[in-house]
Protein backbone atom coordinates (compact mmCIF):
# COMPACT_ATOMS: atom_id res chain seq x y z
CA UNK A 1 0.00 0.00 0.00
CA UNK A 2 1.45 3.11 -1.00
CA UNK A 3 1.35 6.40 1.19
CA UNK A 4 -1.58 8.59 0.69
CA UNK A 5 -0.09 12.24 1.72
CA UNK A 6 0.15 13.68 -1.80
CA UNK A 7 -3.43 12.90 -1.85
CA UNK A 8 -4.67 14.14 1.52
CA UNK A 9 -2.63 17.65 0.95
CA UNK A 10 -4.20 18.15 -2.24
CA UNK A 11 -7.64 16.95 -0.84
CA UNK A 12 -7.68 18.29 2.50
CA UNK A 13 -9.08 21.43 2.43
CA UNK A 14 -12.44 20.20 0.50
CA UNK A 15 -12.28 17.26 2.95
CA UNK A 16 -12.83 19.66 5.99
CA UNK A 17 -15.39 21.66 4.05
CA UNK A 18 -17.54 18.47 3.48
CA UNK A 19 -16.56 17.01 6.53
CA UNK A 20 -20.03 17.02 8.20
CA UNK A 21 -21.38 15.21 4.67
CA UNK A 22 -17.97 12.37 5.40
CA UNK A 23 -18.53 11.82 9.58
CA UNK A 24 -22.17 11.25 8.90
CA UNK A 25 -21.31 7.97 7.00
CA UNK A 26 -19.90 5.16 8.80
CA UNK A 27 -18.39 3.53 5.75
CA UNK A 28 -16.77 7.30 4.57
CA UNK A 29 -15.39 7.98 8.15
CA UNK A 30 -14.09 4.84 9.06
CA UNK A 31 -11.89 4.83 5.50
CA UNK A 32 -8.39 4.42 6.48
CA UNK A 33 -5.44 7.07 5.34
CA UNK A 34 -2.13 5.61 4.71
CA UNK A 35 -0.02 8.46 6.48
CA UNK A 36 2.26 6.92 8.75
CA UNK A 37 3.77 9.33 11.11
CA UNK A 38 7.26 10.44 11.31
CA UNK A 39 7.00 10.17 15.43
CA UNK A 40 9.25 7.99 17.85
CA UNK A 41 8.15 5.72 18.52
CA UNK A 42 7.02 4.73 15.27
CA UNK A 43 4.75 1.86 16.15
CA UNK A 44 1.95 3.02 15.17
CA UNK A 45 -1.65 2.43 14.01
CA UNK A 46 -2.68 4.53 10.64
CA UNK A 47 -5.55 6.67 11.39
CA UNK A 48 -9.05 7.33 9.82
CA UNK A 49 -10.44 10.20 7.90
CA UNK A 50 -12.44 10.64 11.03
CA UNK A 51 -9.50 11.64 13.09
CA UNK A 52 -8.08 13.89 10.59
CA UNK A 53 -11.54 15.16 10.34
CA UNK A 54 -11.99 15.73 14.47
CA UNK A 55 -8.05 16.49 14.97
CA UNK A 56 -8.29 19.43 12.47
CA UNK A 57 -11.21 20.95 14.28
CA UNK A 58 -9.08 21.38 17.34
CA UNK A 59 -6.47 24.29 17.72
CA UNK A 60 -3.96 22.00 17.21
CA UNK A 61 -5.06 20.31 14.22
CA UNK A 62 -5.28 23.96 12.57
CA UNK A 63 -1.99 25.86 12.25
CA UNK A 64 -1.70 29.51 11.11
CA UNK A 65 1.73 31.37 9.91
CA UNK A 66 2.22 34.07 7.61
CA UNK A 67 -1.43 35.33 8.12
CA UNK A 68 -2.27 32.05 6.41
CA UNK A 69 -4.03 28.90 7.77
CA UNK A 70 -3.01 24.99 7.32
CA UNK A 71 -4.09 21.67 8.40
CA UNK A 72 -1.29 19.36 9.93
CA UNK A 73 -1.35 16.39 7.40
CA UNK A 74 1.43 14.18 8.79
CA UNK A 75 3.21 14.73 12.23
CA UNK A 76 6.73 14.51 12.80
CA UNK A 77 8.94 14.92 15.36
CA UNK A 78 10.28 13.94 18.94
CA UNK A 79 8.46 13.90 21.93
CA UNK A 80 10.74 14.04 24.19
CA UNK A 81 13.29 17.04 22.38
CA UNK A 82 10.40 18.66 20.62
CA UNK A 83 12.12 18.84 18.02
CA UNK A 84 9.70 18.24 14.78
CA UNK A 85 9.11 19.23 11.10
CA UNK A 86 5.21 18.43 10.39
CA UNK A 87 3.57 18.73 6.71
CA UNK A 88 0.85 20.91 6.42
CA UNK A 89 -1.73 21.46 3.79
CA UNK A 90 -2.36 25.57 3.49
CA UNK A 91 -5.65 26.79 2.40
CA UNK A 92 -3.99 28.53 -0.64
CA UNK A 93 -3.46 24.98 -1.77
CA UNK A 94 0.24 24.71 -1.37
CA UNK A 95 1.75 22.36 0.83
CA UNK A 96 4.72 22.71 3.18
CA UNK A 97 6.05 21.78 6.96
CA UNK A 98 5.86 23.75 9.81
CA UNK A 99 7.24 23.42 13.31
CA UNK A 100 4.55 23.37 16.27
CA UNK A 101 5.71 25.01 19.55
CA UNK A 102 5.17 21.89 21.08
CA UNK A 103 5.27 18.72 19.10
CA UNK A 104 3.73 16.65 22.47
CA UNK A 105 0.70 19.02 22.73
CA UNK A 106 -0.07 18.18 19.04
CA UNK A 107 0.81 14.52 19.01
CA UNK A 108 -0.76 13.51 22.28
CA UNK A 109 -4.37 14.75 21.16
CA UNK A 110 -4.08 13.45 17.86
CA UNK A 111 -3.64 10.44 19.01
CA UNK A 112 -6.27 10.19 21.38
CA UNK A 113 -8.59 10.93 18.52
CA UNK A 114 -7.46 8.56 16.19
CA UNK A 115 -8.02 5.89 19.35
CA UNK A 116 -11.42 7.28 19.11
CA UNK A 117 -12.06 7.00 15.37
CA UNK A 118 -10.41 3.93 13.91
CA UNK A 119 -10.06 2.79 10.60
CA UNK A 120 -13.63 0.07 9.81
CA UNK A 121 -12.30 -3.09 7.73
CA UNK A 122 -13.92 -2.70 4.47
CA UNK A 123 -11.59 -2.56 1.51
CA UNK A 124 -11.97 0.97 0.90
CA UNK A 125 -8.94 2.94 0.08
CA UNK A 126 -8.53 6.47 0.67
CA UNK A 127 -8.11 7.00 -3.62
CA UNK A 128 -11.82 5.50 -3.70
CA UNK A 129 -13.18 7.88 -0.97
CA UNK A 130 -11.87 10.62 -3.37
CA UNK A 131 -13.31 9.23 -6.23
CA UNK A 132 -16.79 8.66 -4.63
CA UNK A 133 -16.89 12.31 -3.15
CA UNK A 134 -15.79 14.05 -6.10
CA UNK A 135 -16.19 11.65 -9.16
CA UNK A 136 -12.04 12.24 -9.91
CA UNK A 137 -9.00 10.55 -9.45
CA UNK A 138 -6.01 12.47 -7.93
CA UNK A 139 -2.82 13.31 -9.06
CA UNK A 140 -1.30 10.37 -7.43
Amino acid sequence: MSDDLEILEQYAWRLFSDSEKILNDEQLAGTLVNVRSGAAPVAFSLPSIAAYLHFWKTEKGMVSKDGKRGLLTRLSGIGLSGTNSCSVAWEDGTNGTISVPSFRDTWVPFVIIKRQYPPNNDDGTFQNLINRLYGEESIK
